[in-house]
């Protein structure tokens, strides 16, 4: 099992140091969206059985213009994964491979 974090996404790409706070918080040096992450995987050899979307710090947030992104955010993914991980993130990969 792999769990890799989606921090490639709209929000952080447009804010001016969306990405380098994540490399300041976290370590990250490497971003992903879920296609990069999962070619990643298949160019090392594993075989992917199955993947889907977790939440992350979508379910962590506790300002109030957090929790109204999380409700969004919750709605997006409801409709359609890609409306909710793409633009707004917090969300995670979870892989299962061999």
């Amino acid at each position: 099992m792999v769990h890799v974090s989606l921090d490639l996404k709209v929000q952080a790409v447009i804010r001016k140091r969306g990405l380098l706070t994540r490399r300041e918080s976290f370590g990250h040096i490497q971003y992903f969206t879920r296609e990069m992450a999962l070619q990643a995987l298949k160019d090392v050899g594993y075989e992917l059985l199955h993947y889907f979307d977790t939440p992350r710090c979508a379910e962590l947030m506790t300002y109030l213009i957090q929790k109204v992104l999380r409700l969004s955010s919750r709605i997006c993914f409801a409709l359609h994964e890609d409306l909710a991980v793409r633009p707004l993130g917090g969300y995670s990969l979870l892989a299962l491979a061999r």
